[in-house]
């Protein structure tokens, strides 16, 4: 449901609202839709999600200056995606500092290819897999034709 510390909770799919609103460069929420389309028994499209908007949370220079720092972020610390993202991560220590809870939120910067995402991996131990891992093969596996 919600994530976090303390009394401060967010939803992973708060978490990506804000980073389209970052992504989108205007600051103003991008609206998720779970269905892209549906097909008929005929095979002809009977729904087709359009992109909408929602409100905006910051302004769109705040936006910018935020998407310039999460993809340098990207380029620097997690080329291995293979994608160009713009990222946020973070990490709370748990059992006493023997695993860790890891977050990875995020976007993928490719206008042809916009997809928001939030990776999160409780109890996560050094050395298995880790949530950039993940968004790797999440993006692949939605890139694919």
């Amino acid at each position: 449901s919600c994530m976090g510390q303390s009394e401060a909770l967010a939803s992973p799919c708060q978490m990506m609202l804000w980073e389209s609103a970052i992504a989108n460069g205007t600051g103003t929420v991008t609206n998720p839709h779970l269905i892209n389309h549906t097909t008929g028994v005929t095979g002809s499209t009977t729904y087709s999600a359009e992109t909408s908007y929602g409100d905006a949370i910051f302004s769109a220079e705040i936006a910018s200056q935020i998407k310039q720092i999460m993809r340098q972020n990207g380029q620097e610390k997690y080329a291995s995606i293979g994608y160009p993202v713009g990222v946020k991560s973070g990490t709370a220590q748990v059992n006493n500092g023997a695993s860790e809870n890891s977050l990875l939120v995020g976007f993928n910067d490719d206008p042809n290819f916009p997809i928001a995402f939030c990776v999160v991996i409780e109890d996560r131990v050094s050395g298995e897999l880790s949530t950039s891992e993940l968004v790797s093969t999440m993006l692949q596996a939605l890139d694919k034709p």
